[in-house]
């Protein structure tokens, strides 16, 4: 009786050591991952830093080169050509086709 009821103290306790063990290996294993997401979080971050410092340089190359002359404006007088779509009067978008039709030209 004594035996047996060691018996089974020793088998609860080995399922137990089997439970806790599992859920130190699961704890074990979401550790590692966590480690891992925030070493790829920041290697990311380094990356993006260093994408926005090319960008910077970048924009400054560009403020900095010589401007090329400004291309030249069409008269006032010249009317540009109307297109055979033209937009109902009093539609602001007409307004602007035309000038954006003569700005191209």
């Amino acid at each position: 009786m004594v035996t047996t009821h060691l018996q089974q103290m020793i088998a609860a306790l080995e399922r137990e050591h089997a439970l806790l063990r599992a859920a130190l290996d699961a704890a074990a294993a979401r550790e590692q991952e966590a480690r891992a997401n925030t070493q790829a979080a920041r290697e990311e971050r380094t990356l993006l830093l260093q994408m926005l410092q090319d960008m910077h340089h970048r924009y400054d190359r560009l403020l900095e080169a010589p401007r090329s002359a400004p291309s030249p404006r069409p008269s006032p007088e010249r009317e540009p050509p109307v297109s055979r779509t033209a937009a109902p009067p009093g539609d602001p978008r007409g307004e602007m086709r035309r000038r954006i039709v003569a700005l191209l030209q």
